[in-house]
């Protein structure tokens, strides 16, 4: 098993980009597919159509907790987002943990290219 730690640094508020990670419309429009997301802890969620699914495990202002696992994976592993401002903007802290060694690289590359790029792309571009 193997662990991912990321920064990123994000043009937008805590606020916003808590609702950009927790209501369905907008991770639907940022991820460009059909997706499944509440706010309350102890909820199922789902993206990309199904091919992305856990379970929101700890629901806060500046903080995203979740266990997750691509669809065709035995257990799931554990996601954490964590946020605060910064001078330069918002500082995301992306924590995963438990990924199987076979997905690592395809896992790495992925939040890149289809969850924070995109993520980060359309918070700016909305200047939200």
């Amino acid at each position: 098993m193997k662990r991912l730690e990321k920064k990123y640094l994000v043009k937008t508020n805590e606020k916003l980009f808590y609702e950009a990670l927790t209501n369905q419309a907008n991770v639907s429009q940022w991820s460009g597919a059909s997706a499944i997301m509440h706010e309350e802890a102890g909820t199922a969620f789902s993206l990309w159509g199904g091919s992305i699914v856990g379970i929101n495990t700890k629901v806060a202002r500046n903080q995203l907790v979740q266990q997750w696992k691509e669809k065709n994976w035995a257990n799931y592993s554990k996601v954490s987002f964590e946020w605060k401002a910064g001078e330069e903007g918002l500082e995301v802290y992306l924590i995963h943990t438990d990924i199987p060694d076979g997905s690592f690289q395809n896992i790495k590359r992925g939040w890149d290219e289809h969850y924070m790029n995109p993520l980060i792309t359309w918070l700016e571009s909305n200047n939200l």
